[in-house]
């Protein structure tokens, strides 16, 4: 059975994931616009170093995931359908790959935090009635799901 602490420790940990993914990319983004000197802290301060580092990689990973949807576009019922569909009404070009990247990483990163909040929600729910938690134990067993 699935105990109170438990959930506690795994919403915690959603939350210092969440923290630090916000930390790395927002974070990295908000000095750069208010400090001068920052692009160049990274020769002598480590954390800056190692959250440019991040936002490059985050950066390089995201220029990856655009080229793969613009040479095979997804499924007509995805976001990123839409997305590569969507057209500037002043100009009426499609999205640039830039633009692209930017609406893609607010979509994963707030569909990470929506489902990681939901999941932890229904667990501390489940902890607190054993109840209802046996029961769909039940279910899942019923369906194979579950060991």
């Amino acid at each position: 059975m699935l105990r109170y602490e438990s959930v506690n420790r795994i919403r915690f940990q959603s939350q210092v994931v969440i923290h630090v993914a916000a930390t790395l990319r927002l974070g990295c983004l908000c000095p750069q616009a208010t400090n001068p000197l920052y692009f160049y802290q990274r020769f002598w301060n480590s954390e800056v170093a190692f959250q440019y580092r991040c936002m490059i990689e985050h950066d390089k990973i995201m220029r990856q995931k655009v080229q793969r949807l613009m040479k095979e576009p997804p499924a007509d019922y995805t976001i990123a359908a839409h997305l590569l569909s969507v057209k500037d009404p002043a100009t009426g070009k499609p999205l640039t790959p830039r633009q692209l990247r930017a609406e893609i990483a607010i979509f994963m990163a707030a569909g990470f935090e929506t489902t990681s909040h939901a999941i932890t929600w229904c667990l501390a729910v489940l902890a607190a009635h054993q109840d209802i938690q046996q029961k769909v134990l039940e279910e899942l067993t019923a369906e194979g799901l579950a060991p």
